[in-house]
């Protein structure tokens, strides 16, 4: 044999070697997802066969990608309004589970821009049933309020021995800190002011959300005020403080004004921000966030970051909120340095 034809020989078997190696593997798996996931077709001849169906997990009603003998996704939307059905989502799964990965994505009332106790039940239910069909740890996949959701349920004890980790893109750390960005226009970080350019959406979701929670006729009297068809000062002590706090502008006054809101109120806020319960989450967390999240403020993840010292962290610039769509090479050419923190994202999430 010839000193080329050796090399050759020994660097075909360096490729193979490498290729077989699992975390070659789960690298190369996550750079095909990541560019399925916005549109690319990428050839996979050795990806596993795929069979998606509504399913129940752990007793929860959801849509599942299914793949023999693999390791589990959880996968936990925001308050998209098509729920399992959202494209983008299946997209995110399908892609997932060509990379050798059971994925299923549950029902929830938060796709009904609902928060409720039973979601977070419905998400550790899940990954109690994930757990026992493949018989090892679920990682947890979460967008948007999806992620915050996600990270509340991984400190509940019933994950012990079931979850590996959870990846969140997009999500909140503490409501009172989204409460700040959505009314004042900023955000209140180790007494740095951090401007956010929401969109009106955002403040439309958290009005409703709040409003949900009082009593009928409390909530068409705050309605009224703030619509200017009333005098606020007509209003009774629960409803007048909610309209204090979301005509607010001053983000130094939030927290004061939070802590005179209804108990109902104030209960709902904590137990849906995983700032209170962040010294209970003990697997590893990766959090990703884009600079121009249009709906969930920037400074969450620095919030995330000072709350869970041990979490990884990640920062986009390029996406809108979870999403992004190219529309040109220059698209593709400025987003690469996302693109490759995506990449790294994924292949975190495959090698749960």
């Amino acid at each position: 044999m010839t000193t080329r034809r050796r090399t050759l020989a020994i660097a075909a078997i360096v490729i193979i070697v490498l290729v077989a190696l699992p975390g070659v593997q789960d690298r190369m798996k996550a750079g095909a997802s990541v560019l399925e996931a916005f549109g690319v077709s990428v050839p996979r001849p050795f990806s596993p066969e795929v069979t998606h169906e509504t399913a129940v997990v752990g007793g929860v009603a959801g849509r599942l990608y299914a793949v023999d003998d693999s390791r589990a996704i959880l996968i936990v939307p925001g308050a998209t309004p098509h729920g399992v059905e959202d494209a983008r989502v299946n997209d995110v799964a399908r892609s997932l589970a060509r990379s050798g990965r059971t994925v299923f994505i549950p029902e929830l009332d938060l796709y009904s821009e609902r928060f409720t106790v039973e979601d977070i039940e419905s998400i550790v239910a899940a990954v109690g049933g994930l757990a026992e069909r493949s018989n090892q740890p679920v990682t947890i996949l979460g967008f948007s309020y999806g992620g915050s959701f996600a990270l509340v349920a991984a400190a509940d004890p019933r994950m012990e021995g079931r979850l590996s980790r959870v990846a969140t893109l997009g999500a909140y750390f503490d409501l009172v800190g989204v409460i700040q960005a959505v009314t004042t226009g900023g955000s209140l970080v180790d007494g740095r002011f951090v401007p956010w350019d929401g969109h009106p959406i955002a403040k439309e979701f958290l009005t409703a959300r709040t409003a949900q929670l009082l009593p009928e006729d409390q909530r068409r009297s705050l309605m009224a005020a703030l619509e200017g068809r009333a005098d606020p000062r007509d209003l009774g002590p629960g409803e007048r403080a909610l309209y204090d706090l979301l005509v607010n502008e001053d983000p130094r006054q939030t927290g004061p004004l939070v802590e005179g809101l209804p108990e109902v109120l104030r209960s709902v806020i904590k137990e849906f921000s995983p700032a209170q319960v962040a010294d209970r989450i003990d697997v590893p967390v990766l959090a990703m966030h884009s600079t121009d999240d249009p709906l969930v403020p920037y400074a969450e993840l620095a919030r995330l970051e000072r709350g869970m010292p041990d979490a990884e962290i990640l920062t986009v610039h390029l996406l809108r909120h979870v999403d992004f769509q190219p529309t040109s090479a220059a698209d593709w050419r400025e987003a690469l340095p996302d693109l490759v923190r995506l990449w790294r994202f994924t292949t975190w999430i495959l090698a749960g």
